[in-house]
């Protein structure tokens, strides 16, 4: 989904002017430490600075005119809370006025270019928490919540912790690049890659051109001590921040105070803040293993050496891949013959591969998972089958290695096809 942009005569279609994020979370927050969700109604007010204007397009489409759409990334605000926009290829404009105010639980179904699609109550509200924990939650619920996590599946919430503070860390506190960073989070993440935005080269200003590298490319890739997984970008450990919660949902209730926002003149719509409660004692998973780890080796007929001299065309890095459980899969005959992933559902696990394809996992519960490539590498068309894997407990540090063999000519891109040979050891 997310290249790397640099400066090149490219133009595109004028359709959208709004904003989003976290620069105004902070000025929310109420006397008691936490701040105020689930805004129903109120005027839509946005901000347009030049210096956050940004042009994309959406699923390579370029709007009706055929210059691409356009978004001042700068706070939306209903009633004084900051919201977020989930139709990046509808306008608004500002003044308009909440008319409808739907549950996060109930799931919704939005636009995109040429169609629709499902989102789902639980992705919505998943999705949801990584802003909360992120920039909502006071230092007490945190804490709480690591706690939590920690006892459900251990070292999880460390994990949250050390993600949240990572990237706040990394980017100064900075709520202008939050602001970017979250508004695109929110326009991919919920979709399930049923929308994918893409920047305009020369037509979008300098500061978010390097705002998109910096964020939403590997260019800038980072790690984080103690998070378990390799150098990634900062909207992959977003992502990573909502797989965890997705594992750990007894560790926090959400209050139902989440919505999604219809707004007048048929503009496009909004999703609120949401809020969660820690539990003071969270419910175990039932049968809860210790954890064992996965590794995923994925190869390509390239040499390394033709990859590096591709240009960037050929990689085995950023691919994703989600781990799902078997209530979220509709039975198929075998591997990577039927079985398929259900609308909506969420990896109880994601994997991102490094420069040389691999990935790990140090947590996963035994038992039978399915495999889904969920982004693919630069240079390969995304595969659409599921894997089944079998999780035995057996050795002390790794319980399988999935290797994921690439066999393909090179070919022009649109013309590549992918071939997967899955082996576990």
């Amino acid at each position: 989904m997310f290249k790397n942009i640099l400066k090149s005569p490219s133009i595109r279609k004028m359709a959208t002017s709004i904003a989003s994020v976290a620069g105004a979370v902070v000025a929310t927050v109420a006397s008691s430490g936490v701040v105020s969700a689930g805004v129903k109604s109120g005027t839509v007010t946005i901000e347009e600075n030049p210096t956050f204007y940004m042009r994309y397009s959406v699923n390579g489409h370029m709007g009706n005119n055929g210059i691409g759409y356009e978004d001042y990334m700068r706070p939306i605000r209903v009633a004084g809370e900051t919201v977020y926009c989930v139709e990046p290829s509808r306008v608004l404009y500002g003044g308009e006025t909440v008319t409808r105010a739907i549950p996060l639980s109930q799931g919704v179904t939005l636009q995109k270019p040429g169609g629709t699609y499902n989102v789902t109550g639980d992705r919505l509200v998943a999705t949801s928490f990584a802003d909360w924990f992120m920039f909502r939650a006071n230092e007490s619920q945190l804490q709480q919540v690591v706690k939590n996590a920690n006892a459900l599946h251990p070292g999880e919430g460390d994990q949250m912790r050390r993600i949240r503070d990572g990237i706040r860390s990394r980017f100064n506190n900075d709520y202008n690049k939050f602001n970017f960073l979250m508004q695109n989070y929110y326009w991919w993440v919920p979709s399930n890659g049923q929308v994918d935005v893409d920047i305009v080269a020369n037509s979008s200003s300098d500061a978010m051109i390097a705002y998109w590298n910096e964020m939403m490319t590997q260019q800038h890739a980072f790690s984080i001590d103690g998070a378990n997984g390799s150098a990634t970008a900062a909207i992959n450990w977003v992502i990573r921040l909502r797989d965890l919660y997705a594992n750990n949902r007894e560790a926090a209730t959400y209050n139902n105070d989440g919505y999604i926002l219809e707004v007048s003149g048929d503009g496009q719509r909004l999703i609120s803040g949401a809020s969660f409660t820690p539990k003071d004692t969270p419910s175990p998973p039932p049968n809860q293993d210790l954890p064992m780890s996965l590794s995923m080796q994925k190869k390509s007929t390239l040499s390394a050496d033709e990859i590096a001299k591709s240009n960037g065309e050929y990689s085995l890095k950023d691919a994703q891949y989600g781990l799902f459980a078997p209530a979220d899969v509709s039975q198929g005959w075998g591997i990577g013959t039927g079985d398929f992933v259900k609308q909506g559902a969420l990896p109880k696990y994601t994997l991102i591969t490094d420069d040389n394809g691999y990935a790990k996992l140090n947590y996963i519960e035994s038992g039978t998972w399915y495999l889904k490539e969920l982004k693919a590498p630069q240079g390969h068309q995304l595969d659409t089958n599921v894997y089944k894997l079998t999780v035995k407990r057996g050795q002390p540090e790794f319980i399988g290695l999935v290797n994921i063999v690439f066999q393909r000519n090179i070919q022009p891109i649109n013309q590549l096809k992918k071939y997967l040979k899955l082996e576990l050891l």
